[in-house]
C-alpha cells in the first residue's frame, strides 16, 4: 500500500528535522513498481527543536511562511500568525489519503477565498463506498485543532492500516567516485553524453546550456542520466530492466521525444512521449 510508504517517508523526514510543507499528489513519484519518492523540496525547511521536542511529533519550531498548494493547506495556515510544520505535513497526508481513496480532493472551490472558507469550516463529505475504518482515519487526521490530529504512530496502528507492512527507507545513494576527474567519473560522463546524443542533444548544446549557469531542461536531463549511470555502475539501480529504443526521425520535435519501450521481447512495443 502506497500510503504506508508515504507515512514512512514523512516520518523519516520529520525524524531528521525536515518539514516538507508541499506534500501533494503531484510531488509523489514512483521510483519503480515497489517504491515511491517524495519530490520538490523547494518549500521544505529544517527545524531544530528550538520550541521543544515531542516524542509524538518530533522537533518543533514555529514557522511563519505561508507556502504550499491551497487545496492541501491546513486551517492554521489561513488564520494563525505562525504554525508548526509537523502538523501541516500530517494534514496534507490526510488530504492525500482522501484523494487516493476517493479520486478527488476533499476541499474544492472556484476561488482561493471560497476554498479557504471550506477548509476553515471543515466542510467536506466522504462517499458511502469508503469503509468505516478509512472514514475514521480521514476524520482523525483532518482535525481542525493541530495537536488533535493523529500522530504517525497512531496512523500506523489504525484499524484501516492493520496488518500492513511499513517498509524501511531506502539507503541514500552515495557515489563511489571521489573526483569528477577520476577515470570512472570521466567514463560515466562520456556514456551520459552518448545517451544524450541519442536523444538529439549534442555536446555543444549541453555545453552552451551549462555555460549559461541558469536552470535548463537540458542540464537537468543530463544530470538525471548521469545519476542513473552512476547507480547502475554501483549496483544500486532499483528500476526494473527494460529496453529503450528511440525514433531518430522524431528527435526533439517541439520539445518531445518519441520512444518505444519493451519490458521483454515477447511483449508488443508501445510508443509514449516523454518531456525533456
Amino acid at each position: 500500500m502506497f500510503l504506508t510508504e508515504m507515512l514512512y517517508v514523512v516520518f523519516t523526514q520529520h525524524e531528521r528535522g525536515i518539514i516538507h510543507r508541499d506534500l501533494k499528489a503531484e510531488n509523489v513519484l514512483f521510483a519503480n513498481v515497489r517504491a515511491i519518492k517524495v519530490a520538490d523540496f523547494g518549500f521544505s525547511t529544517p527545524v531544530d527543536g528550538s520550541d521543544g521536542y515531542s516524542a509524538e511529533f518530533g522537533p518543533a519550531a514555529a514557522l511563519t511562511t505561508f507556502c504550499g498548494s491551497p487545496p492541501y493547506a491546513a486551517p492554521e495556515l489561513f488564520c494563525d500568525d505562525d504554525y508548526y510544520g509537523v502538523f501541516v505535513d500530517i494534514w496534507a497526508l490526510g488530504i492525500l489519503l482522501y484523494f487516493m481513496v476517493v479520486g478527488i480532493l476533499p476541499f474544492r472551490a472556484d476561488t482561493v477565498g471560497k476554498l479557504k472558507k471550506c477548509i476553515l469550516d471543515g466542510s467536506y463529505t466522504i462517499p458511502s463506498f469508503v469503509s468505516d475504518s478509512c472514514r475514521s482515519l480521514v476524520h482523525d487526521i483532518l482535525h481542525r485543532v493541530p495537536t488533535s490530529r493523529l500522530t504517525m504512530d497512531e496512523m500506523r496502528s489504525s484499524a484501516w492500516l492493520e496488518g500492513q507492512d511499513f517498509p524501511p527507507a531506502m539507503q541514500p545513494f552515495m557515489s563511489s567516485v571521489n573526483s569528477v576527474t577520476s577515470p570512472e567519473a570521466l567514463e560515466d560522463q562520456r556514456v551520459a553524453r552518448s545517451e544524450l546524443a541519442d536523444l538529439g542533444i549534442s555536446t555543444d548544446l549541453l555545453a552552451d546550456s551549462e555555460n549559461r549557469q541558469v536552470r535548463s531542461n537540458i542540464v537537468g536531463t543530463y544530470r538525471i542520466v548521469l545519476h542513473r549511470i552512476q547507480k547502475r555502475r554501483s549496483g544500486v539501480d532499483f528500476a526494473p530492466s527494460m529496453s529503450v529504443s528511440f525514433d531518430v526521425s522524431a528527435r526533439m520535435c517541439n520539445g518531445f521525444v518519441r520512444r518505444s519501450v519493451a519490458e521483454s521481447s515477447d511483449k508488443k512495443r508501445s510508443k509514449i512521449c516523454i518531456i525533456l
